[in-house]
């Protein structure tokens, strides 16, 4: 006849056997997906070749999962554990690396970085803003990760090198982080996703645009020309360009807009802007909250 403590040590080991029996179908069932990624990235192929980063999709992917979510494991873990496993996915259908602005040696936006893209994501890391912008456009298979836009700074924002548009201009794709993380972070900060990838709606996004005057416009008349015009936004920030010439009016839009919408187009005709014209510098996901 057993004594409890033998009955309980029985009872744990029939417990941890059954937790190894889960382990072996979780593995299982990612290799499956590998198969059904890798099909995913011959069929791509056949019909011309997509990038594999898809940021629209990847959010849609997580607000489906996280959908009435109710479990002791915590969402941030569910979160992270989806990030890698997307990652190296999108990996297998296109391979890409993220480089990863760090002024003054921070390590903040490393951490963003690597907690969106995945540990396993070739990393770089660069002093300037610039070189990071630079990296991308020479390469359409690097993503980089930028400060979020601070309207208080001093230096010439990054965003304004995107105005320019052409073909390898980057545009952004997300903002990171995408869920706060429950246990804190080193550095509070915020950061932007640029890549050589059109955007795409994920059905809750922020667009971002800037408009371009010849002189400077108050950010009070701004947001009222752009609620004439109908659209759901406001300025966030106003900067001359470096050379002493137009303005840079950076706005923000609640909804997916892209380039030709009519309420861009009535925004660039209002008699009270005098806007030469509006750039969409690209949109991203709203972030999980």
């Amino acid at each position: 006849m057993l004594n409890d403590s033998e009955g309980s040590t029985g009872a744990l080991e029939t417990l941890r056997a059954e937790i190894d029996r889960i382990d072996d179908q979780l593995l299982t069932l990612i290799q499956q997906r590998v198969a059904c990624v890798n099909d995913i990235a011959r069929a791509k192929q056949a019909n011309g070749g997509r990038p594999g980063i898809r940021p629209g999709r990847e959010a849609m992917i997580l607000r489906r999962l996280l959908a009435g979510y109710d479990n002791a494991l915590p969402v941030q873990v569910v979160v992270r554990i989806w990030r890698e496993l997307i990652s190296a996915f999108c990996r297998f259908q296109s391979p890409y690396s993220v480089a990863v602005v760090a002024p003054e040696k921070s390590v903040g936006y490393w951490d963003l970085a690597r907690s969106h893209y995945g540990t396993a994501t070739p990393t770089s890391l660069h002093r300037s803003q610039h070189v990071v912008l630079s990296t991308v456009s020479a390469d359409s298979d690097v993503v980089g990760i930028l400060p979020w836009p601070c309207p208080e700074g001093d230096e010439e924002p990054w965003w304004i090198q995107l105005v320019a548009g052409g073909e390898r201009t980057p545009q952004i794709i997300a903002k990171l982080p995408f869920l706060e993380p429950g246990g804190g972070r080193f550095e509070d900060l915020s950061a932007m996703a640029v890549a050589n990838v059109d955007p795409e709606p994920s059905g809750d996004d922020i667009t971002l645009a800037v408009a371009v005057t010849r002189e400077q416009v108050s950010r009070a008349r701004f947001n009222t020309e752009i609620e004439r015009a109908g659209i759901p936004g406001h300025c966030i920030d106003s900067r001359q360009a470096r050379s002493g010439g137009d303005w840079m009016q950076l706005i923000e839009i609640d909804g997916f807009v892209e380039r030709g919408d009519p309420r861009l187009e009535a925004l660039q005709a209002a008699e009270g802007a005098d806007i030469e014209r509006i750039v969409v510098l690209g949109a991203y996901a709203k972030p999980l909250h």
